[in-house]
């Protein structure tokens, strides 16, 4: 979910089965739950559609019961710092170092470094940013693919077209 929504830690961890409507392929997010207050619907790809389609079958829950519960307790969502527990055991199993400026928080990178070229208002939407200056200081990371596209296609923009094609 991290890394297939963009989306906080927080929010992610505490939505529950009402949230996700796998038939119109969208997830709401609720502002109880995101740390700026931010509520919206949007749409999922289908890798996370898949993902919590395998969840749902697996868990049997339906309603106000928690995407991710507790180990031991299925009406309680699952704690941030064992799922930070989780994520840190799945890089040492990995051999890898997470990057500096936290766990999640390098997933959320990568969603929103993945996605230049869109347009600003729309990737911060999507993300769940309501200050897209946020995302794009903090967030969106140059890579050297892009700078090398850069420079050697100048007049090649990346920005993405309308909604009316």
């Amino acid at each position: 979910m991290a890394e297939g929504t963009g989306r906080r830690l927080s929010a992610w961890r505490q939505l529950t089965w009402d949230d996700v409507d796998l038939a119109a392929g969208t997830i709401r997010w609720r502002k109880e739950h995101d740390k700026q207050g931010y509520e919206q619907t949007v749409p999922m790809s289908e890798a996370v559609r898949d993902t919590l389609l395998e969840a749902r079958r697996a868990q049997k829950t339906i309603g106000n019961a928690p995407v991710f519960p507790a180990p031991g307790d299925t009406a309680r969502a699952c704690d941030r710092y064992l799922l930070d527990r989780w994520l840190r055991r799945a890089y040492a199993a990995a051999k890898l170092v997470p990057r500096e400026g936290g766990l999640w928080h390098t997933l959320r990178r990568k969603w929103a470094t993945e996605r230049k070229g869109y347009p600003v208002k729309d990737l911060a939407a999507a993300g769940g940013w309501k200050d897209e200056q946020t995302m794009l200081s903090s967030y969106q990371q140059s890579d050297q693919v892009t700078v090398k596209q850069v420079v050697l296609h100048p007049t090649h923009r990346l920005v993405a077209r309308g909604g009316s094609e």
